[in-house]
């Protein structure tokens, strides 16, 4: 008898939950979709309009800008790497690259250049989400969606220029990718 009580005061819990869910929702007409839209007014706050005290001082963050989606954290000749996608002309989604950060510690990184943005055909309207891997021979590698001139969207890789640099500075995407 008191477990039959406890599935009706659950089932009623519920019911109330999603009204007042869809209650809310409507009086204040949020939308549930996602968006990219790109507010250009944005792109020009100037970043040190974020105060120091309220960044971070123990998870990862860029220096400055927009980020998202760390990409491909891999451990290489003793240095941490983390390439995430970032706009580094704005504080909004827009412009994106995959920069690189490294660190010894996994508390202070260190951003080095973007090591992919787009620049060939098969990625010349974006380089969007991938991961990064060390293959058999110690090779680190790439791998990464590219948007090509017809908006398809494409996987290609990269492999680092100078193997025995261990920042990674460069990064080569070879002309039979896609």
């Amino acid at each position: 008898m008191e477990r039959a009580n406890s599935c009706r005061w659950t089932a009623w819990l519920a019911v109330v939950l999603v009204h007042w869910c869809l209650c809310v929702r409507e009086r204040n007409k949020v939308a549930v979709e996602a968006s990219h839209v790109v507010y250009e007014s944005l792109q020009s706050v100037p970043a040190s309009v974020v105060d120091s005290k309220l960044r971070t001082g123990y998870h990862f963050q860029p220096p400055k800008h927009w980020i998202n989606d760390p990409l491909g954290p891999m451990y290489y000749n003793g240095l941490y790497h983390l390439f995430y996608q970032y706009n580094p002309n704005g504080s909004v989604w827009g412009n994106i690259v995959w920069a690189h950060s490294v660190s010894t510690d996994l508390i202070n990184w260190v951003a080095l250049e973007p090591a992919i943005y787009p620049s060939k055909p098969f990625d010349i309207k974006g380089c969007w989400s991938g991961s990064a891997t060390i293959l058999p021979g110690n090779k680190p590698l790439i791998l990464y969606t590219g948007l090509d001139p017809r908006e398809r969207q494409v996987q290609n890789i990269a492999y680092p220029k100078n193997l025995s640099d261990p920042y990674l500075r460069e990064w080569v995407k070879p002309d039979f990718n896609p």
